[in-house]
């Protein structure tokens, strides 16, 4: 203790030294308090407190947290976020980070400056930069809006796409899409893939679909039709204008064709087709043919070869009336008829046989029809012209 005489017993206390602030800054005022002598020999001094004392609060190095430096694309400049931690009480302050990027890569960012009421009191560390990275963003769960509807046509058809959103942000300028043409009516699968900007990855899809054709179908018949002893299988087209629907646009069903008549074709919507319709039917004639026919009188069990009925039953009829009683008045003819070859059948002939007085009138029910399994049939044929012949079918 400086102007101490000798050896007496007196000795400083300790006061109080206090800064006006805490604030940080050079040459600042240190106010000195409570400062006291002891000791017996005390009271031979005085003490007078320092003053016009200054000295320095130096500012405190902050430590720096770093998050997000794992990034994902999205159009933005992005950089990772700093935190100045180690502050004292309850002082807050903010980190600025600088070299933010918007492309995807791999960065350094920098922590340039504190900011805040208190920021003065603080400084950056000396290591103050990170590694950061932006990766390119997964089109996955992109949305794919589709351009207009497509219609079977006959041509091959591109399905357009209106846009291509990603987090409500519109990337259809950043893909391409693959997969979205064609030409049947159907489902289909177009592919969007991203591009080689290297900002987006990954690829997504998105179904599409070619609808039927809604027609009015026309059915054409070519030829003519002759029955001839077995179904009648008509050549024809089905077609929408002037184009022919293929055999997958429709199925057919031809009913009406194992006799000689109007036999009809109705074509329905094929399942894979590429048409929708409602069921669309057409009629084609098929002719009586002719045939060689053999009556055979049973009473008199003789065979006769006609070229027709009328001429068989006829001579039939005058063979069994010749063995006949004398007073009978009518005579009755059994005969079996038969088709021998049904290509020599004349049209109607053996539908409809008329005779008045000295000839008969034939119905010959079902023989007409020639159908494979229809061998013949049986004839009762009476000399009254009222009653004529009545012929049923049988095999």
């Amino acid at each position: 203790m400086a102007g101490r005489v000798g050896n007496d017993d007196v000795s400083i206390a300790a006061g109080t030294a206090a800064f006006s602030d805490k604030n940080v800054g050079t040459g600042k005022t240190v106010t000195f308090s409570g400062y006291t002598l002891t000791g017996a020999n005390a009271g031979n001094y005085s003490l007078t407190q320092p003053a016009d004392v200054t000295a320095n609060i130096m500012p405190k190095e902050v430590k720096l947290g770093w998050t997000n430096t794992a990034l994902t694309y999205n159009g933005q400049e992005q950089a990772p976020t700093a935190e100045a931690t180690g502050l004292v009480n309850d002082d807050t302050v903010s980190v600025t980070v600088k070299g933010g990027q918007t492309n995807a890569g791999a960065y350094t960012a920098t922590a340039s400056a504190l900011t805040g009421e208190k920021a003065s009191n603080y400084v950056l560390p000396k290591e103050k930069t990170t590694a950061f990275t932006i990766a390119p963003a997964d089109i996955t769960k992109a949305v794919i809006t589709l351009g207009d509807a497509l219609t079977y046509n006959g041509s091959e058809q591109i399905q357009t796409v209106k846009a291509i959103t990603l987090d409500g942000k519109d990337i259809t300028a950043f893909c391409t899409v693959t997969g979205n043409r064609g030409t049947d009516a159907g489902t289909y699968t177009l592919t969007v893939r991203a591009g080689d900007t290297g900002n987006y990855t990954g690829t997504t899809s998105k179904e599409f679909v070619i609808t039927k054709k809604a027609i009015t179908p026309t059915i054409t018949v070519s030829g003519t039709y002759t029955f001839a002893g077995s179904p009648v299988n008509p050549v024809y087209t089905v077609k929408d204008g002037e184009r022919a629907l293929s055999a997958a646009d429709y199925t057919a069903v031809i009913l009406d064709n194992a006799k000689p008549g109007t036999g009809k074709i109705t074509v329905t919507e094929g399942e894979k087709g590429n048409y929708t319709f409602q069921p669309t039917v057409q009629t084609f004639t098929i002719g009586k043919d002719k045939a060689e026919i053999r009556a055979e009188i049973r009473s008199a069990g003789v065979t006769i070869a006609a070229p027709n009925l009328k001429d068989a039953a006829l001579t039939a009829l005058t063979e069994t009336e010749r063995e006949a009683p004398e007073n009978g008045t009518d005579v009755t003819a059994w005969l079996d008829v038969y088709v021998m070859d049904p290509s020599e059948v004349p049209a109607g002939d053996a539908a409809l046989l008329t005779a008045r007085a000295n000839t008969l009138q034939a119905r010959t029910g079902g023989v007409d029809q020639y159908q494979p399994s229809q061998t013949g049939g049986r004839c009762r044929c009476d000399r009254d012209p009222s009653d004529g012949c009545a012929c049923e079918l049988y095999n």
